[in-house]
């Protein structure tokens, strides 16, 4: 509306852009829902896609949010990654929302989240880990985002391991990979 000025219209955008990331947050949960307490395997819909390309698109997304949020991001590769993965690209994207999603909610600001992608023969492996908040006084969790990662990256014929100290969290998403220079 040309009669807004130019920050009334950016306080509209504000409020849209507000409102549409909880939806998709009501939309999110509701998916994990159904996922975790309907069907035994979720519906796949596999493309093949180029490993380290897909990786980097979904991973530095997730990487560059994080870093306008204030955190210090580590990222590693050990050696190139090569090969070809074939996921669900919705379900693939979903399992790393989900990921960093707990990291913007449970982990501590002041220490560095650590992001980290190898190639082990015929398996892709990436590892996010974290420092956990210990000043956190509210956990607003309702335990279904790391189940849906669970059952998302086994349906896509992977493994999905968390780790949990006193002070870190990790989780592991490990999946096959075809194409490589070792296979």
């Amino acid at each position: 509306d040309e009669q807004n000025t130019p920050e009334e219209r950016k306080a509209y955008l504000e409020i849209c852009k507000s409102n549409a990331l909880r939806l998709k947050g009501l939309t999110d949960e509701l998916f994990g829902f159904f996922l975790v307490f309907g069907k035994p395997t979720p519906d796949q819909v596999p493309e093949e896609f180029d490993a380290a390309t897909l990786l980097d698109q979904v991973l530095l997304e997730h990487v560059m949010d994080l870093s306008q949020r204030g955190f210090h991001v580590e990222t590693g590769s050990a050696g190139e990654i090569t090969g070809k993965l074939a996921v669900d690209l919705s379900h693939f994207r979903r399992i790393f929302d989900n990921l960093f999603s707990n990291v913007r909610k449970y982990a501590d600001q002041s220490s560095p989240v650590t992001i980290s992608q190898k190639l082990d023969r015929d398996e892709l492996i990436v590892t996010i880990s974290n420092r956990i908040n210990k000043n956190r006084t509210r956990v607003e969790s309702n335990r279904i985002g790391l189940q849906t990662c669970h059952k998302l990256v086994a349906a896509m014929g992977g493994e999905f391991n968390q780790y949990r100290t006193t002070d870190t969290f990790t989780v592991e998403v490990l999946l096959p990979v075809h194409g490589t220079a070792e296979n």
